[in-house]
């Protein structure tokens, strides 16, 4: 897709969800540290997130459909999750990884099939982490970056690279271990540059804010 055609859509759905019909807080779960994913079909799907100060136990999944209206997704093979990443696959696959619960710090992901209503189980992080980052670069596969891998408030520089299935079978795909960054971060940001290069910036470590990219 050319960038012209990649602004163009990013401004379609901008407006589209300006647009969206009003939706009730009645019919969305209150919840924080959950992931928010535009389909390709329009939809968003949240997924996770917390109620109290304490590592979520319940799985969660909505559907905000462009009508408005709020519908539950498949939560079967989903686990309970917050702070946790969901990237939308060029294939339309929603990758869902990492995150915390109230089984501790999780290395799973797992992948939804939008198209379905199925979620399958995926391949395993090479660190349980919470508060990183995943990042969609240019040839499909995604750079998932820092966090937690703990309670004990310390960042890691591991990063993971996921690679989609691409047989045309939409399976769960792979995942290998990256170049880790040289500076140790969680709840930071990662921006992907029209070089193809990935922009860290900030974040927290040990208890202290962290001002360099």
């Amino acid at each position: 897709m050319s960038k012209r055609l990649k602004t163009l859509w990013g401004v379609f759905n901008l407006l589209f969800l300006l647009t969206l019909p009003s939706i009730s807080r009645a019919q969305l779960t209150a919840v924080f540290g959950q992931s928010s994913s535009l389909l390709p079909d329009g939809s968003i799907l949240v997924v996770g997130g917390e109620t109290t100060t304490n590592p979520p136990s319940t799985v969660r999944a909505q559907l905000i459909n462009p009508n408005g209206t709020v519908t539950s997704a498949s939560t079967v093979n989903l686990v309970a999750l917050s702070s946790h990443t969901a990237t939308v696959l060029p294939n339309g696959l929603v990758l869902v990884a990492g995150g915390i619960n109230s089984g501790g710090v999780l290395n799973t992901t797992e992948i939804y099939n939008p198209t379905t209503n199925v979620w399958a189980t995926g391949p395993t992080l090479s660190v349980a982490r919470f508060g990183h980052t995943a990042t969609l670069l240019n040839n499909g596969t995604v750079l998932i970056c820092g966090g937690y891998t703990g309670l004990t408030g310390v960042a890691t520089t591991a990063c993971d690279i996921y690679t989609p299935d691409t047989s045309g079978a939409l399976g769960v795909g792979t995942i290998a271990a990256g170049p880790a960054m040289s500076t140790a971060r969680a709840f930071h940001s990662a921006s992907l540059l029209s070089n193809g290069n990935v922009f860290m910036a900030g974040g927290i470590s040990g208890g202290s804010y962290i001002d360099t990219t």
